[in-house]
């Protein structure tokens, strides 16, 4: 059974949540989720949690009569392993924020509850955690693994290593990098100043373009850039020329009233950019003109037609795309979908070579079922000098903050801030762009 990281999120703070109004008795000192969850997988095959009680029996008797659980599946003194139900139970009392109106249900998964003494926990919490491939690197390399340690900062420390990220232990080159002492400080979400690729209610978005600035702003960015779509997509009532040309005329209103609304206020500036999602039809020609994408501030392309086109003619539209100087990045590039929608079938290699000659940006789009870039591919993009935008492609207000997904992402391979394009500013984002 597989589910999207989002889902098991959800899952993981109703269990937590559980625990603790149910403690009165466990005294329960620690409880954390481990395993592919605690490493920001996007895909979670199995919940795990790493427990320190003082009752394992009553904490495993409480679970197993859990509203949540569907049949218990096997349990030792210290680990149960339990089968959820497929809905969900009221979650009134749970707010859990996920992107637009989707409600994660349980699926059935599989949880298990590892308990530990708590001066074993950090041993343990590495243990773990995995994956299987850092695991054996580490132990390969730095045999015996010490044991009795409560902190897993301890632990590392033990081995003569600074503490590693969760997400990095994938068994790539993290244990190298401890080695060398040389692990790349990794993106925050408080890092990212902008938001590049975004869509209001003129075409499939929820909320209108002002509205969609303030959340903006109040969640902290610099700028955004309102990205809505082109005339191809029909069924979003996507823009021509004249109509998108108008939009921008609306947008120099909308910055006015926000300008005299922020200084007001006293509150921090937000900048309002001018952009557009322009589709790559399947001919491989732009859906706009060229003379009125040249006057965009920010121009993202992408795919949302012809899928099923042979191998090259998906590759020519993505290159033609990666060559048109007015472009400056593509949105989810791969036009994946999680959890079983595989990527387009398209000559990457050609692809990333061809971004990195021209300078055009790729996106890691932070819609947990895309989240594409995947993280191998941003990898990629970083080896090659790639610059990488990570954008919440948001239809509504409230989805703004899907950002913190990508940022998983962006962890998982490395990434730092001098790696991704909007954690500058916008002045210094247009002279790193190749569109002037």
């Amino acid at each position: 059974m597989h589910i999207l990281w989002y889902e098991a999120e959800f899952i993981c703070r109703y269990f937590l949540e559980y625990v603790n109004r149910s403690d009165g008795f466990l005294n329960v000192k620690r409880m954390e989720p481990v395993g592919d969850f605690r490493r920001l997988c996007e895909v979670v095959d199995q919940l795990e949690f790493l427990v320190v009680c003082d009752r394992s029996d009553r904490l495993f008797e409480l679970l197993r009569r859990c509203p949540a659980v569907a049949k218990p599946i096997s349990q030792t003194a210290e680990t149960l392993f339990v089968r959820l139900v497929q809905s969900i139970p009221s979650r009134a009392e749970f707010h859990v924020l996920v992107p637009e109106t989707a409600t994660p249900p349980f699926h059935g998964l599989n949880v298990a509850f590892h308990t530990v003494a708590e001066s074993d926990f950090g041993t343990a919490l590495w243990k773990r955690t995995g994956s299987a491939e850092h695991l054996r690197q580490v132990e390969k390399r730095l045999k015996p693994i010490p044991a009795g340690f409560s902190e897993e900062g301890d632990f590392f420390r033990s081995l003569g290593l600074p503490w590693i990220p969760p997400e990095l232990r994938e068994g790539r080159r993290e244990v190298d990098w401890a080695v060398a002492d040389s692990l790349p400080n990794l993106i925050t979400l408080e890092d990212l100043k902008g938001d590049l690729h975004t869509h209001t209610n003129r075409t499939d978005g929820v909320d209108d373009a002002k509205n969609m600035v303030l959340q903006a702003q109040r969640n902290g960015l610099e700028y955004i850039t309102l990205t809505d779509h082109s005339k191809r997509v029909s069924q979003c009532n996507g823009m021509n020329e004249k109509q998108l040309l108008a939009q921008w005329q609306q947008f120099d209103t909308i910055q006015a009233a926000i300008n005299e609304e922020t200084e007001k206020a006293g509150l921090k500036p937000i900048q309002l950019i001018k952009g557009i999602e322009v589709d790559i039809l399947e001919s491989g020609e732009m859906d706009l003109a060229d003379e009125v994408l040249a006057q965009a501030e920010w121009v993202v392309a992408s795919l949302h037609f012809g899928y099923s086109q042979s191998k090259n003619r998906i590759t020519r539209r993505i290159l033609n795309a990666i060559e048109n100087p007015n472009v400056c990045v593509i949105a989810h590039p791969t036009g994946r979908f999680l959890p079983g929608y595989p990527p387009l079938d398209a000559d990457w290699d050609q692809v990333f070579t061809a971004a990195a000659q021209y300078g055009c940006f790729l996106e890691l789009n932070s819609h947990p079922k895309r989240l594409d870039l995947n993280d191998l591919d941003c990898i990629r993009a970083k080896e090659l000098g790639i610059k990488i935008v990570i954008s919440s492609d948001a239809h509504s207000k409230e989805a703004l903050s899907v950002t913190r997904y990508g940022i998983h992402q962006a962890r998982r391979a490395g990434l730092q801030t001098d790696d991704v394009a909007n954690t500058q500013s916008w002045s210094d984002v247009k002279k790193i762009c190749r569109k002037k």
